[in-house]
């Protein structure tokens, strides 16, 4: 169910974009959901303090996911289709991939490439229709890719680092703190006053977005990674470019085209192939019955 909730983000975030401003979208939901994770903490007796050896890696994953992430795709889904920049913004798990070969020294196995280059050939079917236009659709997807990669770069510092604050505060603290710098751009080159303008339906998908994927969707992902197999739990991750696009196309209006299909298999099958833990035998086998003490 937060697989949807997730894919739902996406057509909401593009109808709050038509109102609000990028930077003050981006800097109002960050502040909102690193808030929201915090309270969710403290309400579930969680500490969240910072150790100090956890500072300097949560600082650089704020740069990563807190603000490179969230600014890079909020100026991208403004200018492309909501469908189209999920689908983009999932390819994640190909940067991540990359990355962790690279720096992690992670071994490379057939699998792995099989899906790195399914993944290459889905952004390529993504970006050929806008080569012709080399205009703002172009660069929204452009910019789409760069938040991938941010994201994924993201995902090795937290693979990378033995954290010591648990993960609803890691969460908390990286939004809180990217949505300072986040607020100065938006109110250096933004439109901050974008928020004054928002009617019933923008000012809904904008509460949407700070709070659903923001803290509970957030809440829920690593309630299932706690309790569930990694090969489960990878599941969840797997349906929301498909729920994004068919979301999309069901909200929006926006047309699905042949090129959009491929693209949309391509990415499920590297996310299959590339996702840590992941087996179809283990996700359909049953969980084993608990029994009362």
């Amino acid at each position: 169910m937060f697989a949807v909730f997730w894919a739902l983000n996406w057509p909401l975030m593009k109808i709050g974009l038509t109102v609000v401003e990028p930077w003050t979208f981006r800097a109002a939901i960050v502040f909102v959901g690193g808030a929201g994770c915090l309270i969710v903490a403290r309400l579930s007796g969680l500490s969240i303090a910072i150790p100090r050896q956890d500072l300097r890696p949560l600082l650089w994953l704020t740069l990563f996911q807190g603000v490179l992430w969230n600014a890079f795709s909020g100026f991208g889904i403004a200018m492309v289709e909501a469908g189209r920049a999920a689908v983009l913004g999932f390819t994640m798990p190909i940067w991540a991939t990359i990355l962790s070969i690279i720096f992690l020294k992670e071994p490379v196995t057939t699998r792995r490439m099989s899906g790195l280059a399914l993944g290459m050939a889905a952004m390529g079917l993504l970006l050929w229709p806008a080569l012709d236009a080399l205009g703002s659709e172009l660069f929204g997807a452009l910019l789409m890719i760069a938040g991938a990669m941010a994201w994924g770069v993201a995902t090795i510092i937290v693979k990378a680092v033995n954290w010591k604050m648990g993960v609803l505060a890691l969460s908390g603290w990286q939004f809180l703190i990217a949505s300072v710098p986040l607020t100065i751009a938006a109110i250096m080159v933004g439109d901050p006053a974008s928020l004054l303008r928002v009617d019933f339906v923008t000012g809904s998908a904008l509460a949407y977005s700070a709070l659903i994927p923001m803290v509970f969707c957030q809440a829920v992902w690593f309630t299932i990674v706690r309790r569930l197999p990694a090969s489960l739990a990878s599941t969840g991750t797997l349906l929301v470019p498909p729920l994004g696009v068919y979301l999309s196309a069901l909200i929006l209006d926006e047309q699905v085209g042949v090129f959009e299909v491929l693209a949309l298999v391509f990415v499920i099958v590297a996310l299959v192939l590339i996702l840590p833990g992941f087996n179809w035998r283990a996700s359909l086998r049953p969980l084993p019955k608990s029994h009362p003490e």
